[in-house]
């Protein structure tokens, strides 16, 4: 958690404007693999931060370890759903819906909140229709359903399972710290986009914490195979998590606001956590996707179908080709570099 100034990141991604480097953008990076061992640090891997929505796999093994999935026969699509920020197209709609019916709660008992879907062609088709944003269209819908399954099962009141207080978030927060060794002190507590707490960790802890459930926990690999085989339910049509995780068939990735990334490669048992520094959406795509890469996690054909994650190109107003946006030499030298 940032609380005064620090030696600036290391420079991870640069736009150029014909020949000239116009903007860059600094971030840190993890690269832990399955024995645990740290392969690549780059900038500051220790100091706490939120990593929001990239946690979500991690907030919903508490769903899978209490026996509250298997209780109510929660589908491969379900468990996607619980660690997703789904953009709200039908099927997620849908899906969401059904799944409450099951465990007897509806769409009014949601506190995520009202939101436009987060994609834009199901945004746009609700507005066309005259459709009403609910609580449902909220990209974080399907956790919360996660959370209200924990709370039938558990037998604890449902109302109220997004605050602190509530032993569905105490079980989530005790979850956390056995997972990262320590306790969260409450100056590492903040509260999300969609209500819930959310936790400060530093990139080295969730890469070791995701690399050693990779490997140990039954339940993550639960969790990792049910994203593999439903990777639309992740988050959507043309959205870089769904197309990276549908593409390479052994990469999963989860995406979060303000800059932060996780990678999981999952037949080396490889995690990787990436944070830019200023919340540029494109310049993480650009940095995460260039990783994998150098790590042969992408092959030259998996390349070629996400050419527009790897090498988004600049254009101005008449299609003409006028810039790059691209990983620098020192990021792609350091993961080249990086011990095995």
């Amino acid at each position: 958690m940032y609380n005064g100034f620090k030696e600036a990141n290391p420079i991870l991604v640069e736009a150029t404007r014909g020949s000239i480097v116009e903007t860059f953008h600094r971030g840190s990076v993890t690269i832990v693999n399955a024995a645990g061992k740290t392969l690549l640090s780059i900038g500051d891997v220790d100091t706490p931060m939120y990593f929001r929505s990239t946690a979500k796999p991690l907030q919903a093994l508490p769903l899978l370890e209490s026996g509250a999935a298997d209780k109510f026969n929660l589908s491969k699509e379900e468990i996607t759903l619980a660690c997703s920020s789904h953009s709200g197209e039908k099927t997620h709609i849908d899906a969401v819906k059904k799944w409450l019916e099951r465990i007897g709660l509806s769409l009014d008992d949601l506190e995520c909140g009202v939101a436009m879907p987060y994609g834009a062609e199901a945004a746009f088709k609700l507005k066309a229709e005259g459709g009403k944003q609910e609580q449902v269209h909220n990209c974080c819908s399907g956790k919360h359903a996660g959370f209200m399954t924990l709370a039938v099962h558990m037998e604890f009141p449902v109302k109220g399972y997004s605050k602190q207080n509530h032993p569905v978030q105490k079980i989530i927060k005790t979850s956390f710290e056995k997972l990262i060794g320590r306790e969260i002190t409450n100056n590492q507590i903040g509260i999300d986009g969609c209500g819930v707490p959310v936790y400060c960790f530093s990139l080295k802890e969730i890469a070791f914490a995701f690399a050693n459930l990779s490997k140990t926990s039954k339940d993550m690999k639960r969790i990792i195979d049910a994203i593999l085989q439903c990777p639309e339910y992740l988050g959507g049509k043309n959205r870089y998590d769904t197309e990276v995780t549908k593409i390479s068939g052994n990469v999963i990735t989860k995406s979060g606001v303000q800059g932060a990334q996780i990678a999981i490669i999952t037949e080396k048992g490889y995690s990787i956590t990436l944070k830019i520094d200023d919340d540029n959406e494109t310049a993480k795509r650009v940095a995460m996707s260039s990783i994998l890469n150098e790590l042969g996690a992408l092959n030259d054909e998996h390349m070629k179908k996400l050419d527009r994650w790897l090498k988004p190109d600049m254009k101005d107003a008449n299609g003409n080709m006028v810039g790059h946006i691209r990983p620098t030499a020192f990021l792609k030298k350091k993961v080249s570099e990086c011990s095995m």
